[in-house]
């Protein structure tokens, strides 16, 4: 089953943002087999970083929550909140990304 995984970051954490951002990349690319898409989420001016948004192909609730506690993010402390949303999957353009 498809789930969104919204993380918005937390107040004044770029210092950790930024330690943790390697750690958190390689994290992502090990979850290939799992991570339909992901990226940062921005602010209007298309650099400051807000948060991540990811859709995720797991079983169920608990696997996309576990994804989710697992990401290095998430263990530091970026993500003020974390919203997972079960979806379906009614339109895929990947040509238009």
């Amino acid at each position: 089953m498809l789930y969104a995984v919204h993380c918005t970051d937390a107040q004044g954490v770029e210092s950790l943002r930024n330690q943790y951002l390697a750690p958190h990349k390689e994290y992502l690319v090990g979850q290939k087999h799992i991570l339909v898409v992901g990226g940062a989420l921005v602010g209007e001016d298309g650099q400051e970083p807000k948060g991540s948004l990811y859709i995720v192909n797991v079983a169920d609730r608990a696997a996309a929550e576990a994804f989710s506690k697992a990401d290095p993010f998430s263990q530091a402390g970026v993500f003020g909140a974390v919203t997972i949303t079960a979806m379906r999957k009614s339109h895929w353009n990947p040509a238009s990304a």
